[in-house]
């Protein structure tokens, strides 16, 4: 039940903030050949191709609370790839190729 009350508040949170992005199964394999909305309060990209999660590809999206990345091919992420977000409650990298994970891919 603390699981079902903690979803929907997530979901409200996302209501009220700004739009969600699904680029679920969408065949993408680079991130940079993606763009992200400056107004996205959360994004889904799960089921996708991709291998790295880079340095810089998520600055500058403030209103970002919710990241869904998983069942792709990722075994890296690179340092500081998730910088300065400071909003993000949700960040699910579940189902990939991730064998280590670095504290500076968090700072």
């Amino acid at each position: 039940m603390i699981y079902f009350a903690l979803i929907f508040a997530f979901v409200v949170i996302i209501a009220e903030k700004g739009a969600a992005l699904n680029k679920q199964n969408a065949g993408i394999t680079d991130l940079w050949t993606e763009t992200i909305p400056l107004s996205s309060a959360s994004v889904n990209l799960c089921g996708n191709l991709i291998t790295v999660i880079p340095r810089g590809y998520f600055v500058n999206l403030t209103n970002l609370f919710g990241i869904v990345i998983c069942n792709n091919l990722i075994s890296d992420v690179e340092d500081f790839a998730f910088e300065e977000m400071d909003r993000v409650v949700n960040l699910k990298l579940q189902e990939n190729k991730l064998s280590t994970v670095r504290r500076h891919m968090f700072r």
